[in-house]
Parts: C-alpha cells; sequence; structure tokens
C-alpha cells in the first residue's frame, strides 16, 4: 500500500521541537516498508508553511526537498490532466471544504491508487475516504 506524504508531516520532522514532531515519526516508523510518495506541489506547500521560520529552518527545509527528490519514484508530478481534474473537484466536490487544491490533487492521486494512508495530521481527509496517520 501507497503512503502519501504531506505538507504537515514535513515541517512537523523539519522543524526542531515542533509539537506534531514525535508523532510524525512516530507514523513513519510504523509504516517504513510501505512505498512513500510525495507531489511537487507537497513539496512547494512544505517550503510555504516554512518561509517564515528563519533562515535556519528554511535551510533544512530545503535540504529536505532536495533529498527527496533525490529518492527515484518518490515525487510525483502533476499531469495537465490531473491538474485540470482536481480543479473541478475543487470547485464541486471540495467545494465546502477547506482543504487547498494540492490537498485534492493528493486524494485524487490516492484514490486512483487504491490508498487510503496519508502522513498528515488533518483530519478533514476522512470525510474523503483517506486515513490521516498524525491523527
Amino acid at each position: 500500500m501507497s503512503v502519501l506524504i504531506h505538507s504537515d508531516f514535513l515541517v512537523a520532522i523539519s522543524i526542531d521541537n515542533h509539537p506534531a514532531q514525535f508523532i510524525a515519526r512516530s507514523a513513519m516508523e510504523e509504516r517504513q516498508y510501505e512505498r512513500l510518495f510525495t507531489t511537487q506541489g507537497m513539496i512547494s506547500q512544505f517550503l510555504c508553511q516554512v518561509a517564515g521560520e528563519g533562515p535556519q529552518e528554511r535551510g533544512k527545509a530545503v535540504n529536505t526537498a532536495q533529498a527527496l527528490y533525490l529518492r527515484s519514484g518518490l515525487v510525483q508530478r502533476t499531469e495537465f490532466a490531473q491538474f485540470t481534474n482536481a480543479l473541478d473537484a475543487y470547485r464541486n466536490e471540495f467545494r465546502d471544504s477547506t482543504l487547498t487544491l494540492e490537498d485534492v490533487i493528493a486524494v485524487l492521486l490516492m484514490r486512483e491508487s487504491d490508498s487510503t494512508d496519508i502522513l498528515s495530521a488533518n483530519t478533514e481527509f476522512r470525510r474523503y475516504g483517506l486515513r490521516p496517520l498524525m491523527a
């Protein structure tokens, strides 16, 4: 089973003394043998979330992003058709949701791969059939 790495997981493991760091590391260790993946957009979302944390944290976040890209097959690109489908879903199925467009893309990718586990603390993913492993 595939597990999607969400931006809030990346924030939790990257920032020193983050309140969710222990939960994030525990969730990761429990699934160390499963296939992990993320998207370019999740990495971008992660870097946006860390942008105001100062130069040291920002540097660590860049190192994390680079390490993810170096792992073959870990980072998925969003194709044009997937992006336009996500926009439609964002406007329709997810219209009353607080999920970001990148979160919607993640939900749709996970549905395509019959995955349900996401390394995230966001409980709203449950509404769409996913299991946030940090919640």
